[in-house]
Formats: structure tokens, C-alpha cells, sequence
């Protein structure tokens, strides 16, 4: 049996210096778990690398002092000290009490949500109000408090119908922990009461400020809650739906969306012909388990974000609903009568003919349909449309079946795809030819030149 090789001093400083320069730079997005670095540095460079860009030099020295702790061996008994006091706090909290004659034998934590103050140097306790499982019941106790059954079996439904469970309340530090069966809908559940921007920063000593508010995503958007759920922040969005409490941006996201457990497509448009050149993208994916989520973020309207939060039901359905009705495409469709085709066709490429991430001109995709808007710039020939998928074989049959009953058009589409052999398919074939003798190749050159896969030929 051999053992690895420890990195040498000299090897650990010439990493951290490596993954802290590459963080500044923006090329890599925090510290993996097999560097020779410890928890506490790792911690806070993955959270320099969170920050906005350009990062700033507080936050870069910080960097460099807790890997100087870490070098001079402050961090060891700093560790021992906090794991013993997190053990001295679990025993002490000892959440679910075996009463006499075994009446709590078998209960199970299900969720828990603990609020702290802010106006010391570290979190100090206020509240805490758990719900556990017990022989098929839901009960609820708050701190030290009597256990008292809850109406239903269902945790979401529990969480949200109390706000001792459900509220993130403003000037305060909450953490949840959540099992699965309660993280499954808790966007859906949470509750903001009063104003998501209220923030009074007299109740906040400095320390608490710098660690939970400075430099967090919320407060960029000047939404004001802290919570942590599962260890991981979470960031309070506003939206024309109500306020939801969403997983902060992790590693390639964009900045101002939220994190997605699963992104099950991203749709992109871009067009160059234009004096403004921006670009749109539009995201649906789950949040949790239960909650999925659209995101969309748009250059040309100077839309930041825009998103809707939907409970999980019928996948295909909340994913054509967002194809074909979401709020990108509801814009677009007043300049296009087209662009439910033009989508359909996009999602027959990408799913059907194994061009998943491809991108495609909308000229292409429209080839062989009909209408007045042949000038409209989402069928152009300088515009491009990229859609990747990350679906079920089973989701993106569903999907089909579900565009094909749109119209007799769709139907078209989908059956181009599925049966190279039918009508519909020696018609979109022929509808290409044309198009390739016809369309404006230079734009295919200038998206190449941009980095960009454009394929378009048959």
C-alpha cells in the first residue's frame, strides 16, 4: 500500500499563488479540495471568487493573511477550538427529546430554521423552530418549547402556512437545514415579510456587516436577507411575481441569476447586422427537486433579469410553455409572426438531428415558410439562435408529441425530423437547397471569426 506524496511548503505556496492570481483573473473560479491548501483558505478563496469583477484588493489581501495563518499553524487549534464548540452546541441543543416511554422513539429532523443576531462579533442565537417527523405525523417545536402536531403530512404545505418556519426576516442571519423532502419546494414556501430592501446598519456590528452584506449578491440588487440553507447562500430576487429566496450564482453562472441545481436548456440570440449588438439568453432548469425556474437576461431591452418560478408538475408542458410562451419569446413575437416556428425548428435541430449547442441563422430555421416579416432581424441571415439541451431521451419525446399538436405547421416540423422519408421532410430538404444558393455566407464567416459553431449547411 503506498501513500501520496504531501505537497512540499515551497509547492503549497506556488498553488495558492497560482489559483489566487487565476481567481483575480477570472480564468478559474475558486480552490479545489486536493491542493494542499485547508479549509479555511480554500473557503475564502472560493469566496473571492464569488465577488464581482474587478476584485478588490481588501478582499485579495484577505486571501493572502488566512494563507499566512494557515503557513504559521494558527488555523489547527483554531479548527479543534470550533469543532469542539459545534459539538458542545449540538449536544446542548439535542433537538428531538426522547420523552418517557419511548413516545419520541424514531422521530426524524426533517427541518430546522435558527435565527441569529447581528450586533455582535458572531452569530448569536435568538430562535429556533424545528419540524420533525414521527410515525407519519409532522410536529413542530419552537426552541425548548412543547412538541405540537401539524395539520397535514405534507412539509412544504407546513412550511408555508407558519411564519415562525417560513419568514427570513430583515437584520438577522437565518440558516435552514433542510432534508430533501423539505428542500424539494422551499422556494416556493419561504416568505420575506415586509420590505426585501430594509436595512438598518446601526444593528449591525461591523464584523457581521463585512461577513453577510458587503460584498454580497443581494446586496448588489439592494435586496437585504441573509440566509443560508445547507451551508449554501441564498439571495432574495425581486421579481413582478413576489420576492423569491433563490441559491446565490456559483461558478460559470452569470452574476445576476440565480443558481440552477439542473439547467435543462439555455437559449441564446445574438444578431450583428444591427447597430446594437446585444444578446439575449433565457435559462430553464430546476431550482430544487420542486421548483423550477426561468431566467431570462437580456441586452437589447436592458433587462437585467427577468424570472418566473413554477412548482414541478408536467416537465414537457413548463418546458414548452417557456420555448413558445416564455417572457424572451413573447417580445420577440411582436416583430415576428414566425417565431414559434422558428423555436419548434430550433428544438428539432438540437433534439432530433444531434446538433445539440449548435448555432443556426434564422433564415435557416424559418427556410421554406411562409410570411410578411422577411425583413424582421430575427430571420435574418446576420442573426444567430443557439439552444442547448440537457434532457431525458423520455422529456424530449414528451416535448415532441407536444409541439407536433400545436398546428398543422408544427407538425410538419417535427415530422421532417422524425421521418426523413416523409413529404414534410423532401419539402424542408428542398426549402434548404434554395436557401443555401440563396443566403448570405459572409455572415457564417463573421460568427466563425467570433468563436462561434455556426453549421449551417445540409
Amino acid at each position: 500500500m503506498s501513500l501520496a506524496r504531501q505537497p512540499t511548503d515551497a509547492e503549497v505556496v506556488e498553488e495558492f499563488n497560482r489559483i489566487l492570481d487565476a481567481t483575480v483573473a477570472g480564468t478559474e473560479f475558486g480552490c479545489l479540495t486536493d491542493t494542499g491548501i485547508d479549509n479555511e483558505t480554500r473557503d475564502i478563496l472560493n469566496l473571492l471568487a464569488r465577488q464581482p469583477d474587478p476584485k478588490r484588493p481588501v478582499d485579495i489581501q484577505a486571501c493572502r493573511i488566512e494563507f499566512a495563518r494557515m503557513l504559521d499553524g494558527t488555523h489547527a487549534p483554531e479548527a479543534e477550538e470550533r469543532d469542539l464548540a459545534e459539538w458542545a452546541k449540538l449536544l446542548a441543543k439535542r433537538p428531538i427529546q426522547e420523552h418517557e416511554g419511548g413516545t419520541n422513539m424514531g422521530a426524524e429532523l426533517v427541518y430546522e430554521i435558527a435565527r441569529y443576531g447581528v450586533d455582535t462579533d458572531t452569530e448569536v442565537l435568538i430562535e429556533r423552530a424545528q419540524v420533525f417527523s414521527r410515525d407519519g405525523t409532522l410536529w413542530r417545536r419552537v426552541d425548548d418549547g412543547p412538541e405540537t402536531p401539524c395539520l397535514g403530512t405534507d412539509v412544504a404545505v407546513v412550511i408555508g402556512a407558519d411564519p415562525m418556519v417560513s419568514e427570513v426576516r430583515a437584520n438577522e442571519v437565518t440558516r435552514i437545514t433542510a432534508k430533501p423532502e423539505a428542500l424539494r419546494e422551499l422556494p416556493l414556501v419561504l416568505r420575506v415579510p415586509g420590505r426585501g430592501d430594509d436595512l438598518d446598519k446601526s444593528l449591525w456590528s461591523a464584523e457581521m456587516l463585512y461577513e453577510h452584506i458587503d460584498d454580497s449578491m443581494g446586496a448588489e440588487r439592494g435586496a437585504y436577507r441573509v440566509l443560508y440553507v445547507n451551508g449554501e447562500p441564498w439571495s432574495l430576487y425581486f421579481t413582478d411575481e413576489g420576492d423569491w429566496l433563490l441559491p446565490e450564482p456559483q461558478g460559470s453562472d452569470f452574476e445576476q441569476q440565480p443558481h440552477l441545481d439542473r439547467i435543462w436548456a439555455k437559449l441564446s440570440f445574438s444578431e450583428q447586422a444591427s447597430r446594437m449588438v446585444g444578446f439575449d439568453n433565457t435559462f430553464i432548469g430546476l431550482v430544487t427537486a420542486g421548483a423550477v425556474a426561468c431566467v431570462t437576461l437580456s441586452d437589447e431591452r436592458d433587462i437585467q433579469l427577468v424570472l418566473e418560478l413554477k412548482r414541478r408538475g408536467d416537465d414537457a408542458a413548463v418546458f414548452v410553455e417557456w420555448l413558445l410562451e416564455g417572457w424572451l419569446t413573447n417580445q420577440y413575437r411582436g416583430g415576428c409572426s414566425r417565431i414559434d416556428l422558428l423555436l419548434t425548428q430550433l428544438f428539432v435541430e438540437t433534439a432530433v438531428n444531434d446538433r445539440n449547442g449548435e448555432s443556426f441563422a434564422g433564415s435557416y430555421l424559418v427556410a421554406g415558410t411562409e410570411s410578411s416579416d422577411k425583413g424582421d432581424y430575427l430571420v435574418l441571415d446576420s442573426s444567430e439562435w443557439n439552444l442547448e439541451l440537457d434532457l431525458e431521451p423520455a422529456m424530449i419525446d414528451a416535448v415532441l408529441g407536444l409541439l407536433a399538436q400545436r398546428s398543422s405547421q408544427h407538425s410538419d416540423i417535427v415530422t421532417a425530423a422524425r421521418d426523413p422519408a416523409s413529404p414534410a421532410s423532401l419539402a424542408r430538404q428542398a426549402a434548404l437547397e434554395y436557401w443555401e444558393r440563396n443566403h448570405d455566407d459572409s455572415w457564417d464567416l463573421l460568427f466563425e471569426n467570433l468563436g462561434g459553431n455556426r453549421t449551417n449547411s445540409t
